[in-house]
């Protein structure tokens, strides 16, 4: 079956016999070409006046040197060596030229079309965006002033830090204080030992502000076990989409780990990451699952399926995300692969009702009819809005029936069979968890201030846990970097 085409796109054939989507919008420029697997050059502007390598051309006296089924001779073979390496000088001058190109335009476009960058098309910057496997120096700068806001209230209290004269507890703000005074109490209540390796995790509740740290018991002294969280990467990108007509994976998807490269296909990172950040803080071990489509998301020319390569690697490195088959037991639906799985292991999860058959009864006994849909705010970095509530009136009743958080988030019955220790999330995973994905993007708002108690918690309990990134040594860097300015400002 051809790949989907969505509005606004019209369908190319590459060269390797394969029809792609390419947005309308490419078309309008004077030149576009997809190799292999994948696009490898921007469209041209007339205005950079490249210069196309000379070619050889043979003269006709070197025609008349071969005849029809006799064979060169050694010294015709140096000769074409001799002009195949002026060839190829040619093109290491050409393409020697774009690098140094110094007009900033030209010298972008021209970085795009070399085959050793990476770089994806990117609705929002208007064509390609070049990537990198790492951090640029702006992106660390970001990130270490996010951290080291988040390390000078975890380790104000530290005794060295003290007696290093590098706290920063006589600023704190009454929020902060007030953070500091619960965080004491939790530890007084359970005792430092209860936050151990082996402690199950600590579940941080939104229903406050500040958000609380909340023990995993009941008031009946049982242990709480929470659901593990699945969570559809597929509805994710659809919520992040724009154009609401068309939605990626929607329809029988039977041939699409054949297909090579679909721009509008193209995955954003960072909302993922937030959703799993968002799960993490609430305690749940969390799952993302994509198509195979995904699992070569970057070519040999350099074309990435997704916008950034740093963040997707590492969520792949530390077992966030998972790619699954389309399978004809599911009628080739995506939908209808990640739902079973959700029901499979009873989990909370996060999807899209649009993606549901309309024919379907909703059975909101089951995970996939409690679906939990995240919402990205119109802004630039596209605030997460996710409420693990469900409301809905049966038919002929006018008064809404609720789902609390409680029972969506948490297993209902102690004996139900789902319930394995395997698909719970341990402390000391957590704070490692949290730590790593705080050195993919700078966390804001609320999460920032969760994360805070979080890390405190288990500093101040003396746990010894690994926090990468987010050490004690790590602070002590970023103070010498960052503490005196942000000390007397």
């Amino acid at each position: 079956m051809d790949p989907p085409r969505p509005p606004g796109t019209r369908l190319v054939l590459n060269t390797a016999g394969h029809l792609i989507s390419v947005p309308e919008s490419m078309f309008d420029q004077p030149s576009t070409s997809f190799w292999g697997n994948g696009p490898t050059s921007v469209p041209v502007d007339d205005e950079c006046d490249r210069e196309e390598p000379a070619t050889h051309q043979e003269s006709s006296e070197s025609d008349s040197d071969y005849s029809d089924g006799e064979e060169a001779t050694p010294e015709q073979w140096k000769e074409l060596d001799k002009e195949l390496d002026k060839v190829v000088a040619l093109l290491k001058e050409y393409e020697a030229a774009k690098v140094t190109e110094t007009d900033p335009v030209k010298r972008y476009r021209n970085l795009c079309q070399l085959s050793t960058t990476l770089k994806t098309i990117s609705v929002k910057d208007g064509g390609w965006k070049i990537l990198h496997k790492e951090h640029t120096e702006k992106e660390k700068l970001a990130l270490d002033r996010a951290n080291f806001d988040i390390l000078k209230f975890v380790y104000a209290r530290h005794e060295k830090i003290l007696d290093d004269g590098k706290s920063f507890i006589t600023r704190f703000e009454l929020i902060d204080a007030k953070i500091a005074d619960l965080i004491s109490r939790f530890i007084q209540m359970h005792g430092e030992h209860s936050f151990r390796a082996g402690s199950l995790s600590v579940a941080v509740g939104f229903d406050e502000f500040p958000p609380e740290l909340t023990w995993r018991t009941t008031p009946t002294n049982k242990i709480i076990m929470l659901r593990p969280v699945v969570i559809d990467g597929v509805a994710v990108l659809n919520a992040t989409m724009d154009d609401d007509t068309w939605m990626p994976f929607m329809e029988i998807t039977k041939n699409c780990r054949d297909w090579i490269y679909e721009p509008e296909l193209n995955l954003p990172v960072k909302p993922l990451t937030d959703i799993i950040l968002l799960f993490l803080i609430r305690g749940h071990k969390t799952t993302v699952y994509l198509p195979k489509y995904y699992q070569e998301f970057l070519s040999d020319c350099g074309v990435s399926k997704v916008d950034d390569l740093v963040a997707f690697q590492k969520l792949i490195d530390l077992g966030f995300i998972k790619f699954l088959e389309i399978t004809n037991p599911f009628n080739f639906k995506w939908f209808n692969v990640v739902a079973d799985l959700a029901d499979r292991c009873g989990a909370v999860f996060v999807s899209s009702e649009d993606y549901r058959q309309r024919k379907m009864k909703i059975n909101y006994s089951k995970p996939s009819g409690r679906i939990i849909t995240p919402c990205f705010l119109n802004a630039e970095d596209r605030l997460l809005v996710l409420d693990p509530t469900i409301r809905y009136r049966k038919p002929g009743e006018k008064t809404y029936t609720v789902i609390s958080s409680d029972r969506i988030l948490q297993f209902d019955e102690p004996d139900d069979e789902r319930i394995k220790l395997s698909e719970q999330l341990y402390l000391d995973q957590q704070i490692k968890l949290i730590c790593s994905l705080c050195q993919l993007y700078p966390v804001k708002m609320i999460n920032k201030v969760a994360i805070k108690q979080l890390l405190e918690l288990v500093v101040f309990a003396g746990a010894d846990f690994e926090m990468p990134g987010m050490s004690i040594e790590d602070y002590e860097k970023l103070y010498d970097r960052y503490g005196r300015e942000a000390f007397f400002n």
